[in-house]
């Protein structure tokens, strides 16, 4: 992420930009976020959230990390944004583990 990644200072709408907006309902509020591109449109944003994660899958995750499956990462992704909010449980998204795993080493005694 050298030389992409700035801080910026992005304040969520706040309940008197919802309503200079006209829509109130916090749940479409919560849903969309508090950024106006993704709150504004009447459509769900899809494609703009898709756009998202494939530039973040290519720019961010491939180039830190040696990982080929992309589908898997981005359902597992949406899985734990689906949880956002909540205590991340990393269990619930992993099959049981029997035997040793194919990569598994011994680590040698602490001195």
């Amino acid at each position: 992420m050298a030389g992409r990644k700035r801080d910026l200072w992005l304040a969520p709408m706040c309940l008197l930009d919802m309503d200079d907006a006209k829509q109130t309902d916090l749940k479409h509020r919560f849903l969309r976020g508090g950024l106006p591109p993704f709150f504004l449109p009447e459509k769900h944003p899809e494609r703009d959230f898709q756009e998202w994660m494939d530039a973040y899958w290519a720019k961010d995750i491939q180039e830190l990390f040696r990982l080929e499956r992309r589908d898997s990462f981005q359902r597992f992704t949406e899985l734990v944004m689906a949880q956002s909010g909540g205590i991340f449980d990393a269990t619930r998204f992993a099959p049981p583990l029997r035997g040793k795993p194919a990569n598994h080493h011994k680590l040698p005694p602490r001195s």
